[in-house]
């Protein structure tokens, strides 16, 4: 019996799970089976082969604190060096399971596996991977300013009703490149940035901000809430299948997109952060 770990699932202090060592599992690969077998329900283990499921030896005491607990539970898991950080050894499938593991009963109250899927391959067969730990920023810009006019407005008491009878603060000028500024902060962006919306606003410093940052922009007519969806799965569709993991970051006016979007990520690949900002 061996307890394993997910990187990334935290804490890791509950979150591990046991896994039954058999006389009949001989190599490294009959751990991996076992590992798919008891996460099956979870993505990615749900959608990935075996083979696909990294394994790692360590030691990490879990009925105290120490540092490699607070790594586990702090650093995000793309950052992670498993054999540095956390003392690992790379398990391979076709070695014998004894020669990672003792014979006798593994020591207690301790984590012993560090379980890592791998990327998923290509339908070429190969492996497409930008760099890992980068952030990739997506704007539905298709609302986010109607409703600021309509957050300022309620949360101000400023404004005045419009046609819907909803109460709106017109005024309002929203500087995207600010917005988009304060959320970056500095970290350092992979890949094309994109701006998806029926409405670019071009009465600030947002014009020469996606230029310099190389957006991706792309404007469809109003009221085109489907095609905006559309794109920004497919640019984050792209996004997760071609880079290393890393932080998605998207900025929406409300709330219909995001779990759609929850759903693409953790079937594609596991190891990305997920941040999204919304106007409510």
């Amino acid at each position: 019996m061996v307890f394993c770990l997910v990187l990334g699932e935290v804490p890791s202090r509950t979150r591990n799970f046991v896994v039954d060592i058999t006389n009949e599992m001989i190599y490294v690969s009959h751990i991996q089976r076992a590992v798919r077998d008891a996460k099956k329900e979870d993505p990615p283990f749900n959608s990935i082969p075996f083979n696909k499921i990294g394994l790692w030896k360590v030691s990490i005491p879990t009925n105290y604190e120490n540092d490699k607990l607070k790594t586990l539970d702090t650093i995000p898991s793309h950052e992670i060096d498993i054999k540095e950080q956390l003392g690992g050894e790379e398990m391979y499938p076709n070695t014998r399971i004894e020669n990672y593991l003792s014979q006798n009963n593994p020591t207690n109250n301790h984590i012993h596996i560090i379980v890592r899927p791998l990327p998923p391959v290509t339908t070429a067969g190969t492996f497409i991977m930008g760099p890992a730990g980068l952030v990739h920023l997506f704007v539905d810009n298709s609302n986010l300013n109607v409703q600021g006019k309509e957050n300022v407005a309620k949360f101000e008491r400023l404004g005045r009703f419009n046609d819907e009878g909803v109460l709106s603060f017109d005024e309002l000028i929203i500087d995207y490149s600010r917005l988009l500024e304060v959320i970056l902060d500095n970290r350092k962006v992979g890949g094309t940035p994109c701006i998806v919306g029926s409405y670019l606003p071009l009465y600030d410093s947002l014009c020469s901000f996606v230029e310099s940052n190389e957006f991706e922009v792309e404007v469809f007519e109003r009221n085109c809430t489907k095609h905006v969806d559309m794109e920004i799965t497919r640019a984050i569709t792209k996004t997760a299948i071609t880079n290393g993991p890393g932080t998605l970051i998207l900025i929406l006016g409300d709330k219909d997109l995001h779990l759609g979007i929850k759903e693409t990520i953790g079937r594609l690949k596991f190891g990305f952060g997920l941040k999204i900002y919304i106007q409510v």
